[in-house]
């Protein structure tokens, strides 16, 4: 499945690796980045685990930024978003690292990831999120 087509993640099934061109912060994607937050700490992308090594990406010449930029800027921006949501956010974090699915998260955890999708931070503060979609 190609992620820069996907229309809803909802009818989408994941995958078990994403390239930096891919990330909209969808919520398969920002489980995935919170499971190898720390390759992406280290400032390394996650190698594909099937051994796929697609390059279609990568620009030819002069490259402006170091390598590990893109990997640890991906992570902040998720752990930025997920600092506002308290308590949510750590059980989301807890259950990424775990490996749980979408589907087999708490609650909390669950309003915490669909706050912190999306390629654009929300406006409205965590607490006044949840008071909307209740």
């Amino acid at each position: 499945m190609d992620c820069l087509k996907c229309k809803r993640w909802t009818d989408c099934i994941g995958k078990a690796h994403f390239e930096f061109n891919e990330i909209r912060y969808c919520p398969h994607q920002v489980m995935w980045i919170l499971e190898h937050s720390d390759t992406l700490l280290d400032g390394d992308w996650p190698t594909d685990p099937d051994g796929n090594t697609e390059t279609d990406h990568v620009q030819k010449g002069y490259n402006s930024e170091a390598s590990f930029v893109k990997p640890e800027v991906t992570l902040a921006d998720v752990e930025f978003r997920l600092k506002t949501t308290g308590p949510s956010g750590e059980a989301l974090r807890d259950a990424a690292q775990k490996g749980y699915l979408i589907d087999d998260l708490s609650p909390p955890a669950w309003r915490a990831l669909m706050y912190v999708k999306g390629f654009y931070r929300k406006k409205q503060t965590f607490s006044q999120w949840i008071r909307g979609i209740r």
